[in-house]
């Protein structure tokens, strides 16, 4: 390699690790989370098959993400009463709805008017 090949190498080596070095802070701060306990609220009565799947999936998080992820059931509406509760929480990831096609997608034709909006209040 010719020394001017050598030069323009090393110039863009050192560009490349700049540039790296700017996305650095970004990556740190999504490793903070979470920092609390995570709420997964249940639209349905405790003991059913999709509390037992929602307390498994809670399980399964508590263990790969490290801190503890509380089941919350709150039931009624047909689960617009668990997913207006999860509207009006901050959007920090700490609080998560474990909803259904009835919460987000029947609801909306079934009752007259709702407290949440399924397309706008929720990611």
């Amino acid at each position: 390699m010719t020394p001017n090949r050598q030069g323009a190498l090393s110039r863009l080596l050192l560009l490349a690790c700049a540039g790296a070095g700017l996305l650095m802070p970004s990556l740190s701060s999504a490793q903070d989370y979470p920092k609390r306990p995570i709420t997964a609220v249940v639209p349905v009565a405790a003991g059913g098959a999709f509390d037992a799947l929602a307390r498994a999936w809670a399980d399964y998080l508590t263990k790969s993400m490290g801190t503890a992820v509380v089941v919350d059931n709150k039931t009624g509406a047909n689960g617009s009463v668990a997913a207006t509760y999860v509207a009006k929480q901050p959007a920090d990831g700490y609080t998560l709805l474990f909803g259904s096609t009835s919460n987000m997608s029947l609801n909306p034709f079934s009752y007259k008017s709702l407290t949440y909006n399924p397309t706008r209040d929720f990611d």
